[in-house]
């Protein structure tokens, strides 16, 4: 689904040039950006203006920057800040996860078995530091299950 509204390549969200569209859902769209500062790559999460316009849309979407911010947790996205532009459309300014969902990985067909408990076990311990916050998570899908590599972990 590709809407209408799109932030260019070279427009700024804050201090961040956007450098051009990682992904889009329902709700809104993640642009990768980099810092005009200190060149640092991050992901930009922009609601979009139909969501937006929703009553609790726009304070649930910055509650996601507060709640992501509570778990001190390894397999959990950090968010940096959060604002809205000039028109009032809302955003988060997340870490620049490099790696694919599970989603597009599951596409390429069935995982390893020893490779797939390990994914579990790690998201299972994400999902425990969230609850151990008393926060729970309402959309775990593998879409939304980013997988990075990382030597240090049994099968990379």
């Amino acid at each position: 689904m590709l809407c209408a509204f799109m932030l260019r390549p070279g427009s700024l969200v804050g201090s961040y040039r956007i450098l051009g569209l990682l992904a889009e859902g329902g709700m809104g769209a993640v642009y990768e950006g980099v810092s005009e500062l200190i060149e640092r790559r991050v992901a930009i999460k922009v609601l979009h203006p139909e969501a937006a316009g929703k009553p609790d849309i726009g304070e649930r979407f910055f509650h996601e920057a507060w709640v992501a911010n509570q778990i001190d947790h390894p397999g959990l996205v950090q968010v940096h800040e959060q604002g809205t532009l000039a028109d009032g459309t809302a955003y988060l300014v997340m870490e620049r996860l490099k790696g694919e969902t599970l989603e597009q990985r599951l596409c390429r067909g069935p995982l390893d078995p020893k490779d797939a408990l390990s994914q579990c076990w790690q998201i299972a311990s994400a999902l425990a530091a969230a609850h151990a916050r008393d926060i729970v998570h309402q959309d775990i899908k593998p879409g939304n299950l980013m997988l990075v590599p990382d030597p240090l972990v049994p099968g990379g």
